[in-house]
């Protein structure tokens, strides 16, 4: 042994090998405790308590989100839960009682000559044959930005002036034309409900309201085209209610925009599909009320 020593003291090369070999041992070593933290540090991340902690916060913020866009536009979000009830409701009854019940509260000449403000409450509250859907995707683009805009009594006027007026322009125009005897006596009891009449009011007021003037040409451009084209084509008196009710939008931009350029920051933002922090909150609806 003291031989195997001395040979080992006296051997550069065994000295270079015993030392590799150590320093491998240790770099080793100092993987596999890398590795192991690593490991415990993954499973931590992925306890069961962490992700319930994840998962609701995610849900608090999709809340929170929800809660600010409902908010900025409530009198959009009541008419859309109106709809949605009314709808559901006539789609569970009998196709036969649905279409009487739809016939009682519709604007034709026989309900308005009865009850004339019922039926104009009431049409403005269901739909014939529409999908609720495609109400909440028109809503969306068109009645929220718009109620932020110019705030929900504002925006209630306008719908509420684009959906009666067109509905006496249509009922007058029906009863000259059965007078006239052109048009059919079904006219008389014909079923007529829906939000097209308020919604074209609401499209053709906020066409004023989009900030690039290209842009509010480009949408005006295709209000009057795609109106204009439909009459021409179909020439139904429901195609004079959308024409008449796209005029009356236009014509309550006259009026309220006194009031609307007085506000603060209308004149710039205009109208406004993102909500936007604001020193007096946390979200506001990007443009004055």
């Amino acid at each position: 042994m003291a031989t195997s020593l001395a040979a080992s003291m006296w051997n550069p090369g065994v000295c270079h090998e015993h030392a590799g070999s150590t320093v491998g041992q240790v770099v080793d070593s100092v993987r596999w405790v890398c590795a192991v933290r690593l490991v415990v540090a993954v499973v931590g991340l992925l306890r069961p308590v962490s992700v319930v902690v994840v998962v609701r916060s995610w849900i608090e913020r999709g809340r929170r989100a929800v809660g600010c866009w409902v908010a900025a536009a409530p009198g959009t979000h009541i008419y859309l839960s109106i709809l949605l009830v009314t709808t559901e409701t006539v789609r569970s009854l009998h196709p036969v009682l649905a279409g009487e019940l739809l016939r009682q509260v519709s604007t034709n000449l026989t309900q308005m000559g009865r009850s004339s403000v019922r039926v104009l409450l009431l049409s403005g509250f269901l739909l014939d044959g529409g999908r609720w859907i495609t109400q909440l995707g028109l809503f969306s683009v068109v009645y929220v930005p718009l109620e932020r805009w110019i705030g929900s009594w504002r925006w209630l006027s306008v719908v509420a002036a684009g959906h009666v007026g067109a509905t006496l322009v249509t009922t007058v125009g029906i009863w000259a034309d059965v007078r006239a005897n052109r048009g059919a006596i079904q006219l008389t009891r014909s079923i007529d409900v829906g939000v097209s009449y308020g919604l074209f009011a609401a499209t053709a007021f906020a066409s004023f309201g989009v900030r690039q003037r290209w842009s509010r040409l480009v949408l005006r451009l295709g209000i009057v085209t795609l109106l204009v084209t439909r009459l021409a084509t179909h020439r139904t008196f429901s195609d004079v209610g959308h024409l008449a009710a796209a005029a009356i939008g236009a014509a309550m931009y006259l009026v309220f925009e006194p009031g609307l350029t007085g506000q603060r920051a209308v004149s710039k933002s205009g109208l406004s599909w993102r909500l936007r922090p604001t020193p007096d909150g946390p979200v506001t609806a990007g443009s004055a009320r």
